[in-house]
């Protein structure tokens, strides 16, 4: 990855960078300096064995980027910065482990990295990224195609990145359930967005 300064040059130098990987849901997680406050791409596919994806994602004032692993290889990354000009090179490995990541669900519309399907308990922490231009987003509970938990964010609608976001519910049923993150219609019905099949204990 390279980046510029304001003037439209390459940047000589990057700032303090943290990189690390989200190991249940295959993704490499990377948190640029306050410094960076735009991007020429929101989203790119990859054509690599380990990686498929990268993300761009804004929450507030600070940009990371998530690079998603193929699903059910467990990755492992290091990173390290060149100067003059400044580049950001991310090293991704397959991991020695055989426990292999969730994975994400994601959608045109929504990137959701918790929670991940299969079992899950109270409260279930609802995060991931929306696409740009979003001005909000819906996040229902379903059971039976029904909601029993419902909330709604407000968004900036940023135009450039993935918009962050996270939310909480904090009980709802037992059993089989879905979480629904996107839009809805006129008549509180999932529309565009992403679905997550869990089983609550």
């Amino acid at each position: 990855m390279t980046f510029g300064a304001g003037s439209g040059a390459p940047a000589a130098t990057l700032g303090p960078t943290g990189v690390s990987v989200i190991s249940y849901a295959g993704v490499v997680r990377i948190a640029l300096p306050t410094e960076i406050v735009g991007t020429g791409i929101a989203d790119t596919l990859l054509e690599g064995s380990l990686i498929h994806s990268a993300y761009v994602v804004r929450e507030q004032d600070m940009l990371s980027i998530d690079i998603h692993g193929v699903d059910g290889i467990p990755i492992t990354a290091r990173a390290f910065t060149t100067t003059s000009p400044a580049s950001l090179i991310i090293d991704v490995a397959r991991s020695a482990t055989d426990a292999a990541p969730v994975g994400v669900t994601a959608t045109s519309a929504a990137v959701v990295v918790s929670p991940t399907p299969g079992p899950s308990e109270y409260p279930i922490v609802v995060e991931g990224y929306i696409a740009p231009g979003f001005k909000s987003i819906h996040i229902q509970l379903l059971e039976s195609g029904e909601p029993v938990a419902n909330t709604s964010m407000a968004l900036d609608g940023d135009t450039d990145t993935w918009q962050h976001f996270t939310s909480t519910i904090d009980d709802g049923p037992i059993g089989a359930a879905v979480v629904f993150v996107g839009t809805v219609d006129g008549n509180g019905r999932a529309d565009a967005g992403a679905v997550v099949s869990v089983a609550m204990e």
